[in-house]
């Protein structure tokens, strides 16, 4: 349903479905969803290609793309259980299928703790707080 095409050299014509076709030049991405207009925008190709090196690279990703990311090399996913931070933003830079520099990552900057499920997957849940017992 989704389409995104990145052009690391050259440029190349594209047409996908009933979308007006559009030219890519070195450095810009095609961006086609189906409930919006086609965007071509331009990108840090190296940012794009860091998979190639086994690198992850997030650049104030949203938590809910950053995990389908991570998801990507890993066969225990990382999984979130507190949808209210799904659009909290993250940067950084990890090892494709280091799974675990990324959730300790996550929940040193998001109020989140990491829960091990029985399958092996993690799942990233809201961190209770910690009240103090009021004084009487």
């Amino acid at each position: 349903a989704a389409v995104d095409v990145t052009l690391v050299e050259g440029s190349v014509r594209v047409a996908a479905g009933g979308a007006q076709p559009a030219t890519l030049r070195t450095g810009q991405q095609l961006v086609l969803r189906p409930d919006r207009a086609a965007v071509v925008q331009a990108v840090d190709t190296g940012t794009a290609t860091a998979w190639t090196q086994g690198r992850i690279v997030l650049d104030g990703w949203t938590l809910a793309r950053a995990l389908i990311e991570v998801n990507r090399y890993t066969p225990r996913p990382v999984r979130l259980g507190a949808a209210r931070y799904a659009d909290a933003r993250l940067s950084g830079t990890f090892d494709v299928g280091d799974i675990d520099s990324f959730v300790a990552a996550t929940t040193a900057l998001l109020p989140l703790n990491a829960q091990r499920d029985a399958d092996g997957s993690i799942r990233l849940v809201e961190r209770l707080s910690q009240k103090s017992p009021s004084p009487d």
